[in-house]
């Protein structure tokens, strides 16, 4: 297919930014197990009041950038919003969520939903060790 060999460069034809090495690698990597329509979101962690317990914090996904892609037709559309969104956890469906910001460790969030009411979602812990990515823990973060 087509679109698993320039989908980074597409997306960097549509943003004000250019995809690190690392974020383009992920992308890469996890676009293959999507054959029907997905999103990138592309986050930053954030710290927001906890509802529940007023004293504490809760960590969020600032969302930055969020990219659509249609492997069956080659397209990639860039989704603009007024303000900025705030995820408190990964959403359900076909999505890819990539770190903004890459240091020696990064969580990758990824969605799945290969057929109607069957799917699930995973955290991925990666950590940077001598210039390779190494999986170090993955949890699933919801079933359908």
């Amino acid at each position: 297919m087509g679109l698993n060999s320039n989908l980074v460069s597409l997306i960097n034809n549509l943003s004000d930014f250019n995809l690190s090495n690392h974020q383009a690698k992920f992308i890469e990597h996890y676009n293959i197990i999507f054959s029907d329509s997905f999103e990138i979101f592309i986050y930053r962690f954030i710290d927001i009041p906890s509802k529940k317990y007023p004293d504490k914090n809760v960590r969020a996904f600032e969302i930055q950038y969020v990219f659509e892609i249609y492997p069956q037709s080659s397209i990639v559309k860039r989704i603009f919003h007024e303000e900025k969104q705030i995820h408190k956890r990964h959403r359900l469906g076909n999505n890819l969520y990539v770190e903004c910001d890459f240091m020696d460790q990064t969580a990758i969030y990824i969605g799945h939903i290969p057929f109607s009411k069957i799917g699930q979602g995973v955290k991925e812990v990666w950590e940077l060790l001598n210039d390779e990515w190494v999986l170090i823990d993955k949890k699933q973060t919801w079933i359908s």
